[in-house]
């Protein structure tokens, strides 16, 4: 997965063959600085930062793909991502 820059102020979210899943704009909201993301043409919010934009974009392709839609950690019901030591 990758942000490919172009044109400037956005970025396309592409998987490892090269197709396009998301895309990231850079916008101003209320006169600030923000990155709308957008999931296969769904809006999912504006982000402060480039990199939780980004981040924001592939957690939703990994849910896409992903057994049941859901991301391991949200499978197990928990608001919060934990360590866990196998055969414990």
């Amino acid at each position: 997965m990758a942000a490919v820059e172009g044109p400037v102020g956005t970025w396309r979210l592409v998987d490892s063959l090269e197709k396009e899943y998301g895309r990231i704009r850079l916008v101003r909201l209320d006169g600030e600085p923000r990155y709308r993301t957008e999931f296969r043409g769904r809006l999912l919010g504006y982000g402060a930062t480039l990199r939780s934009s980004c981040e924001r974009g592939q957690q939703a392709y990994i849910a896409s793909v992903a057994p049941g839609g859901r991301i391991g950690w949200e499978a197990e019901g928990s608001a919060t991502r934990r360590n866990v030591t196998p055969g414990r």
